[in-house]
């Protein structure tokens, strides 16, 4: 019985290793260089290198003292400052549990002020759990970019946040 077992655990290996190679993890671009504010869409490339990375110490380095982060949820509720939570709890992530990609990127600056456009989709430990649109202000400080108010509105309910990033093209 027991080479049974050892023959049915190979099959189901067998059968599952395809499918796990055929899906690529979504991997961070630019960890290299994990601190940039040179420009607006990198300040906030930045942040999200800092989830990917679970470093709170550079979240604290992109965000201007006293920013916000704040969600619209999809009744219209606007719900509290949730920064030092969410800070604190990229602290608390492993390097690559926590990945937000964002796409198609729309960018507007004028002087020293700045709007980053960023539609997301978010998975943890490779698993998609959410996905909408993020807005973020900038403001340029000391000949660098950094984030003064964040925003993020999750995607309908009912959107399927596994083809959000196919289905969300701009015309």
């Amino acid at each position: 019985m027991p080479e049974l077992k050892i023959s049915l655990a190979a099959l189901a290996l067998m059968i599952m290793a395809p499918a796990a190679q055929a899906e690529t993890p979504y991997v961070m671009p630019g960890l290299e260089a994990p601190l940039d504010l040179s420009t607006p869409e990198e300040a906030v490339r930045t942040m999200f290198r800092a989830m990917y990375l679970g470093d709170a110490e550079l979240v604290d380095k992109v965000f201007l003292p006293d920013a916000q982060l704040r969600r619209v949820s999809n009744t219209g509720e606007i719900r509290p400052d949730g920064l030092q939570a969410w800070r604190d709890w990229v602290g608390a992530q492993s390097p690559g549990d926590a990945v937000e990609e964002i796409f198609e990127i729309e960018v507007q600056e004028t002087g020293q002020l700045a709007s980053v456009w960023a539609p997301f989709v978010v998975t943890y430990k490779g698993a998609v759990v959410g996905c909408g649109v993020n807005e973020f202000v900038l403001a340029k400080a000391d000949d660098d970019w950094r984030i003064v108010l964040a925003m993020d509105n999750a995607a309908p309910e009912g959107t399927d946040c596994t083809t959000f990033k196919a289905t969300y093209t701009k015309n």
